[in-house]
This record gives C-alpha cells, structure tokens and sequence, in this order.
C-alpha cells in the first residue's frame, strides 16, 4: 500500500501553490507512459516551426479511459482537486513533450486551478517557470503542482545538452479545473 502523503501549500504573493509528490508507483507510471506514447504517435500536436511543441490533444482522459493506471492517476488528481475546492469539476487534460528542441512560451490557462503532474523529469531545474514572480517551480518525477491558471507560467527551456537519450525528454500531464 502507497504512503498517503501531505500536499504542501506555498503562498507567492497571495497566490497559494499546492504540491505533493509520490503521486503513482512505479508500475504505474511505466503504463502511463507507454499509453501516452501510442497517442503522441497516433495525433500529437505541432504549432509553428519558430517554436516545436508537441502535445496531446486535450481529450487525454477520455482517450486513456481504458488505462487503468491512468485512471488512478486521475482519480487521485480529482481526490486532491476536491480537498482544495470541491466544486471543481475537470475540464481537459492534455500532455506536453518537452524535447530538446522544444520551446514554450508564457500562457494562462482561463481556469480556476491547473494541475501540472511531471510524469517523467530528470532534471527537477526545468520546471513550471511563473512570469510575474520569476519563480520556477522544481519538475519533480512523480509530483504534481497545482496553482490558479489565470498565471502567467511556461515549461522553463532546457538547453540540448541536457538531453543525452529519449529518457531525457520531460512528460508533463495537465489537467485543468473549472
């Protein structure tokens, strides 16, 4: 049986940041991954040449429903969700690849709270990087932070030589509450 953990609230400029981590074990998130990457191969989308982007479609769950693992994940996404407002409902979910030639740029999201859930990260520097209060928060495998998505935030860039071999590339999943 997984240890419950605690989430951990960070106030920034009277904006609170939630974290937990130890989110899935480890079988988990294999399957989760190997699902993601059948639907990066199957329909993943690409914007702009100047700036390479790939991400999922943002109807995840419903094409993951059948993936028991990803259903936990969800699951205890919404459990959490629900102990911050349980008036939330989920509104899409999606997954970004960040490769080595990957750039992001800063965005918001027009919902009440955005849950970043860093399924594979091996360098926790490279993180959710917040415009306005120039703080990138840590992408830690495994964890998940959660923050109002009317801020301003990005994937922060990672510079090519981070990426040695595919297992460097980060798999962020986000799912957005209403």
């Amino acid at each position: 049986m997984q240890k419950e953990n605690k989430v951990i609230v960070t106030s920034v400029n009277n904006n609170k940041f939630y974290r937990e981590f130890n989110i899935c074990k480890a079988e988990d998130l294999k399957n989760i991954k190997q699902a993601i990457d059948i639907q990066f191969a199957k329909d993943y989308v690409v914007w702009d040449k100047n700036f390479p982007l790939f991400q999922t479609p943002s109807d995840l769950d419903e094409k993951l429903k059948d993936v028991s693992s990803f259903n936990k994940l969800k699951n205890k996404i919404i459990k959490l969700v629900k102990n911050i407002n349980k008036d939330l409902k989920m509104l899409k979910c999606w997954c970004n690849l960040t490769t080595e030639n990957s750039k992001y740029l800063f965005h918001t999201h027009n919902t009440k709270l955005t849950c970043v859930y860093y399924l594979q990260s091996n360098q926790d520097c490279y993180g959710t990087r917040l415009e306005n209060e120039k703080i990138i928060f840590p992408s830690t495998q495994n964890s998940i932070l959660m923050f109002n998505g009317s801020l301003s935030h990005s994937i922060e860039y990672m510079p090519n030589k981070v990426f040695d071999s595919i297992d460097s590339h980060r798999y962020s999943i986000v799912f957005d509450f209403i």
